[in-house]
């Protein structure tokens, strides 16, 4: 029986882990903030309305934005890079998840061989060995297997698939960053576009003054220095459209870049109109849900939520695998085959072999080494933690950032249009006085850089709400939700980034 020889090695694992080093006291290990401990009620004060669908850029009805966001999901070089690293954690935990079995390999070799008879072995004994060339043969299986009595392996395996949800995540993530950095440009492209529109409309403006200064100063009514001032006026106005010119060719570049394209593909994007964009308004339990309502599974509405919130559990993990390097390793090695002198005497019963042997490797003493792993694996974790708190409050105050922004662009754009009809009404009755004589062209020329001026602050105002309202969509995390993907297997994406349940 095989059973009695494995009385003393058992014996010797227990009286090992009985003398393992006991892993250093640090204290309790801190928890990721649960939602209830943000209070956000005061903040987060808007109208009530749904989270953001999967393709919220559809909302704004413009299709050129919903082809260039498609595009970009296509070929976007940053998505890809988040793919491979996905590939590269469900590699990862691939291998980790195989050191929990049997490794089984086999070996086998043949081949001549002549015995040496001047080994030291008496002449009567020399009889029993092969004379001359003969074919030696060996065929066997090997088995090693580690018992992970404590748990070393589990707690790595469990590690590594939390890396691998986390990448997944950040796919996610990727995703969002992509769709919503161009929906961003694009917005900005429609301010530059209504910049553009007030800019030329600023040099119209700026020719007809000077063509009734020059009007004036024909008939003696005005004099030579204002007719060059008016002059310079429309160049000023026409470098500004110059430069205006120039932003929108950056801008788009930058989509190009998006896109994953050269700079020619920019040239083909036209200038957008004014999108449509509904009034902003908050899901209700918005802290709840973004964050995740349980503490034991990272899901919620923010994909860079629930990759620290899952980067804190494989670092924990770390953690229970730094504690078992404390404790005895327990390795089984095990060889069965067959061996012969003589291949042809290979597959007699007589020619199987075989051999067992446990072992037990012990830390005595490693001067601080294993201590040192497990502080750092400590210090991992309350790193992760701190992350996951940073990354949760940042969230908020994101979404409290494009609320408030949101909140005050209507009463910013309520009192810009009131200045605008008011300077209007100024610049016109300044032109009726100027052209009936009755007041200087300076008048004319404040007036008009007023009205100018308030005609741009509108225009801009009116294009922020588009880019304010995505600014509020990335917030809230553009349609991502971890859990409809951990629960039904199907992707909040079309690019894949599904956070399948892995444990």
């Amino acid at each position: 029986m095989i059973w009695p020889h494995f009385r003393a090695p058992l014996a010797a694992v227990l009286a090992s882990a009985a003398l393992a080093a006991c892993a250093p006291d640090l204290g309790s290990r801190p928890e990721p903030s649960q939602p209830s401990a943000y209070d956000t009620t005061r903040s987060f004060t808007a109208p009530s309305a749904p989270w953001p669908t999967e393709q919220w850029w559809t909302a704004y009805g413009d299709p050129q934005l919903n082809a260039l966001i498609t595009e970009a999901i296509a070929g976007s070089p940053d998505l890809k890079i988040a793919e491979a690293r996905m590939r590269q954690a469900e590699a990862v935990a691939e291998q980790t998840g195989a050191e929990r079995w049997p490794t089984l390999t086999a070996d086998a070799q043949v081949g001549p061989l002549r015995q040496s008879l001047n080994q030291g072995f008496q002449p009567q004994f020399r009889s029993f060995l092969p004379h001359g060339w003969h074919t030696q043969g060996r065929l066997n299986a090997n088995l090693e297997y580690e018992l992970d009595l404590f748990g070393k392996n589990r707690a790595a395996f469990a590690a590594a698939r939390s890396d691998e949800r986390a990448a997944t995540m950040d796919m996610a993530a990727a995703y969002l960053a992509l769709s919503t950095s161009v929906a961003s440009a694009y917005a900005d492209l429609v301010r530059l576009g209504a910049d553009h529109a007030a800019a030329v409309d600023a040099v119209h403006v700026r020719q007809e003054t000077a063509a009734l200064v020059a009007a004036r100063a024909r008939e003696s009514l005005e004099n030579q220095g204002q007719v060059s001032l008016s002059e310079s006026e429309v160049a000023g106005a026409q470098a500004e459209v110059d430069a205006i010119d120039g932003l929108i060719a950056m801008t788009r570049n930058q989509l190009a870049a998006l896109l994953g394209k050269g700079p020619d593909r920019g040239l083909d994007i036209t200038l957008p109109a004014n999108a449509q964009v509904t009034p902003a308004g908050l899901p209700p339990s918005l802290a709840v849900d973004l964050i995740g309502r349980r503490p034991d599974i990272a899901i919620g509405r923010r994909p860079d939520i629930a990759a620290a919130r899952l980067r804190a559990e494989a670092a924990a993990k770390r953690i229970d695998v730094a504690q078992a390097d404390f404790y005895p390793n327990i390795d089984i090695t095990g060889l069965i085959g067959l061996q012969a002198l003589d291949t042809k005497d290979l597959f007699q019963h007589a020619s199987l072999m075989g051999q067992i042997a446990p072992a037990v490797h012990l830390p005595i003493f490693d001067g601080g080494k294993i201590s040192g792993r497990y502080r750092a694996a400590r210090a991992d974790y309350d790193e992760a933690v701190a992350a996951y708190d940073k990354t949760v409050t940042g969230a908020l105050r994101e979404v409290a950032d494009a609320i408030a922004n949101q909140r005050t662009l209507n009463q910013q754009l309520a009192h810009a249009r009131t200045a605008l009809t008011a300077s209007e009404n100024a610049y016109r009755i300044a032109g009726l006085r100027y052209r009936g004589g009755l007041s200087r062209y300076v008048e004319v020329l404040t007036a008009e850089d007023t009205t100018l001026s308030q005609r741009r602050n509108v225009a801009d105002l009116e294009a922020l709400a588009f880019s304010q309202n995505v600014a509020l969509v990335r917030a809230l995390g553009g349609g991502f939700v971890a859990s409809a993907c951990s629960e039904k297997g199907e992707t909040g994406f079309p690019v894949g980034t599904c956070s399948k349940d892995l444990n």
